[in-house]
């Protein structure tokens, strides 16, 4: 069980570094994704 908890911590830091490195990415499909859904309105 801690060695899972600590399999997850690890995933979480690369999933943290993964989310800075494109943060610009994902709010631009965050921007993008409000855009069509506000046209569909």
């Amino acid at each position: 069980m801690e060695e899972l908890d600590r399999q997850i911590l690890r995933i979480c830091k690369k999933l943290r570094w993964f989310v800075c490195l494109h943060f610009d990415l994902i709010f631009f499909f965050t921007y993008l994704i409000q855009k069509l859904v506000w046209g569909k309105y």
